[in-house]
């Protein structure tokens, strides 16, 4: 996911300089784009990082229990 990430961002740099350099008067935009982009990145790994804690605090609770199931049989 970094990878794709660093190489969209890259790619919107390119882009956003290609627009600003024909179209100068679009820069309170393409601010305004670069904060909404910025806000979805962090909001993307912030999920990524409830998603991957999710997965690991069910594997330790799989684990107990077929623990459990183990010791009880």
């Amino acid at each position: 996911m970094a990878n794709s990430l660093l190489e969209t961002c890259n790619r919107w740099q390119i882009q956003r300089a290609v627009i600003l350099e024909r179209n100068p008067d679009m820069a309170m935009t393409l601010d305004a784009l670069d904060d909404m982009i910025g806000h979805s990145v962090r909001s993307a790994l912030t999920i990524a990082h409830r998603v991957d804690w999710d997965f690991r605090e069910a594997e330790k609770l799989a684990k107990q229990l077929a623990e459990s199931g183990s010791s009880n049989a």
